[in-house]
């Protein structure tokens, strides 16, 4: 299961360095690519956990969709070092 959160958060913030921001539903929709077994409520504890560790910013984009970004390039370099 821990194996399995830091291959997600892992996962995420490698589609937020491509795309450096989106919402929560494309990036669900990109994880699901190659993991379909991921769910909504994942994606929220992950970007949760990440966004206090201060690796993202979540934000409101419409009533139903939050903004999801990387903070900033400290955090982008950050990936490859960071301890889950």
């Amino acid at each position: 299961m821990v194996k399995q959160m830091i291959e997600l958060r892992l996962a995420i913030l490698e589609i937020l360095k491509r795309e450096r921001a989106m919402t929560d539903r494309e990036l669900l929709n990109e994880l699901q690519k190659s993991d379909s077994t991921i769910t909504y409520r994942d994606l929220q504890r992950e970007l949760f956990y990440l966004e206090i560790s201060g690796l993202v910013h979540v934000s409101r984009a419409t009533k139903s969709e939050k903004r999801v970004e990387l903070y900033d390039e400290k955090a982008a370099a950050a990936i490859g070092d960071f301890d889950f």
